[in-house]
């Protein structure tokens, strides 16, 4: 009776507890730069800001056809300028991974976010779900397709957000340590925009489609903030090298966004390093 008691302890304890092998743990810290960080249609304004995180991931194990991933992480942000916009946040998210073949795998899960802003009134917290498809095609080609639903509930009703957004990366392994990734995204769904607060009367007389709502003034943006349906379409590159443990990299990102009451384009570049232990 004791073997057996032992024999399941045992069990447990290897499909429960993640192995040393599968777990990992990353600090990253990024320096960011954007060119509308005040998701304006007509008067950017740009901002940089330090981006630090530290991630905990159960990773799947390749040799199996069906396992299991957890990914936990903290992240804070401090602006240079727009300091109301400085935020802690967490997440959390399992999925469950299918590995029909070692060349590629599909990934399913839900998570949810929570982010304490200083500007209390951007003060979220989010769930949703994203899919997952990977395929490494020899050691230097990779690539991969995502569809994720996003709803974030923050504390002033202007600033929630509902989205569907699909993407797709093609990546390159150039030697052992080199690489670069392209990718392309797709989002749709409904959220906030600034405006100037004397183009308010203009825009309320020549808007189409279903119109937009108008969510107040914001000190933090020292504009109007509306509501609206927004579809945008985003580039990126990044291009890194993994030197053993540490990886620096550089990444940029073009985003143009539309909406009845205009477009909006934002440009961001970063510049990071990542730690693996």
């Amino acid at each position: 009776m004791h073997v057996h008691i032992r024999s399941i302890i045992a069990i447990l304890a290897i499909v429960v507890i993640p192995t040393r092998v599968l777990a990992l743990w990353e600090a990253e810290a990024r320096l960011v730069y954007d060119s509308n960080i005040n998701r304006s249609l007509f008067e950017e304004e740009s901002d940089t800001y330090l981006d630090a995180l530290l991630t905990y991931s159960r990773v799947s194990d390749p040799e199996h056809k069906l396992d299991w991933t957890l990914k936990a992480s903290l992240e804070g942000a401090s602006y240079a300028q727009t300091q109301d916009l400085d935020f802690l946040g967490g997440l959390l998210s399992p999925a469950l991974v299918v590995q029909p073949a070692a060349w590629w795998r599909v990934s399913v899960g839900p998570f949810v976010q929570a982010k304490a802003v200083r500007d209390n009134d951007q003060t979220a917290w989010a769930f949703g779900g994203s899919m997952n498809l990977e395929q490494l095609w020899s050691p230097s080609w990779y690539s991969g397709e995502y569809y994720a639903y996003t709803d974030s509930r923050a504390r002033d009703e202007t600033y929630a957000f509902t989205e569907h957004s699909a993407g797709i990366f093609m990546g390159r392994n150039w030697t052992s340590a080199l690489f670069s990734e392209l990718g392309y995204e797709y989002a749709t769904g409904e959220s906030f925009q600034t405006i100037p607060t004397t183009s308010i009367t203009t825009i309320s007389v020549t808007s189409r489609g279903r119109g937009y709502r108008r969510g107040g003034y914001s000190t933090t943006f020292d504009a109007e903030v509306v509501r609206d349906d927004v579809t945008r379409h985003s580039g990126s590159l990044t291009i890194g090298y993994a030197a053993g443990s540490f990886t620096p990299y550089l990444g940029y990102r073009y985003s143009r966004s539309k909406s009845d009451l205009g477009t909006m384009n934002t440009h961001e570049a970063s510049a990071g390093m990542r730690y693996t232990f």
